[in-house]
């Protein structure tokens, strides 16, 4: 059997006892947990969440957008501009769907101190790396997220 100090009135009790024998305070073994792993499991969860909720959206999106004129290119000068142009528009619309996952998880984000910063930092990053595209696609997330943000707020 293990001791440790009461949180209440300081005096040694058993980490099995339900109450303290000196104060009666209830549970004075138990600490309160710092939140450390907890906060990048919710990391970890929301960037989860918008991967898999952001392909299905972006789908929907282009099957219902009006058709625009194309002007006719061979297939390799297609294939050159795609590679030269990185997709800032899905980055950016990535960032948003990050946000609303921040936001609908706001008081859990906030109760294990994660800030919006790093969730918008740490997502856009893992959004660029995905995508391949480097600084554009994070700064277009990054505006994405902080326009959703606003939006919210106001």
């Amino acid at each position: 059997m293990a001791m440790t100090t009461c949180k209440e009135c300081g005096k040694q009790v058993s980490t099995e006892a339900k109450a303290c024998p000196h104060c009666g305070a209830a549970a004075p073994a138990k600490k309160k947990a710092k939140g450390g792993m907890g906060k990048w499991l919710l990391i970890v969860f929301a960037i989860g969440v918008v991967a898999a909720v952001l392909p299905k959206n972006d789908k929907a999106a282009a099957s219902s957008a009006a058709p625009k004129a194309v002007a006719v290119q061979p297939k390799e000068k297609k294939a050159e501009a795609k590679a030269e142009a990185p997709n800032t528009d899905q980055c950016f619309y990535r960032g948003k769907a990050l946000a609303g996952v921040y936001l609908a998880n706001f008081s859990k984000m906030a109760s294990a101190d994660v800030m919006a910063s790093d969730v918008m930092r740490e997502g856009c990053d893992k959004v660029a790396e995905e995508q391949k595209t480097g600084d554009a696609c994070v700064r277009s997330c990054e505006i994405g997220f902080k326009q959703e943000a606003r939006t919210a707020f106001k």
